[in-house]
């Protein structure tokens, strides 16, 4: 996966996986490069299984996400995120992603927002360019500034 070889990483996260049935990771590695080997069918069959299998296990949930989310299936896209953050509560990609389908896709600018602070939160070190996005649905939204905290940089203050 490393090297973008889809075809090597299947052969070998297909026998992986066939040897550890009880572990996540090999699975839902074997999605990502079904996605990368532009099989769809086979990556949703895959991570569909391991959602169901493995529901606490966020990098599958954020995973099937990810591929509803190409697939143009946006709501149920937005459930698998939402069931990732409900596993791990800090799994930071999953508020992003989540943040970026309820803000373009789905025009939910609240639960957009919402989501986009989270993923700030959990930054060691502010993004910019998502800063940038929360000012403006901040002005969008008529959202004030969270009390007691000053704006990040390119954030404008609220008063």
């Amino acid at each position: 996966m490393k090297n973008a070889d889809w075809a090597s990483a299947e052969t070998a996260l297909k026998a992986l996986a066939d040897g550890n049935p009880d572990l996540p990771g090999p699975a839902v590695n074997l999605g990502i490069v079904y996605g990368h080997l532009n099989r769809p069918a086979d990556a949703r069959k895959i991570l569909e299984s391991a959602a169901s299998r493995w529901p606490d296990f966020a990098p599958g949930q954020h995973q099937l996400g990810l591929l509803l989310s190409s697939l143009g299936e946006f709501e149920a896209a937005d459930a698998a995120y939402a069931r990732a953050l409900t596993a791990d509560p800090n799994y930071a990609l999953a508020y992003y992603d989540r943040a970026v389908l309820n803000d373009i896709y789905l025009q939910r600018p609240q639960v957009a927002l919402q989501n986009y602070e989270k993923f700030q939160e959990l930054q060691p070190i502010a993004d910019e360019q998502v800063a940038r996005w929360i000012a403006d649905l901040r002005r969008r939204t008529g959202a004030a500034q969270p009390a007691g905290k000053p704006a990040a940089k390119g954030e404008e203050p609220t008063s």
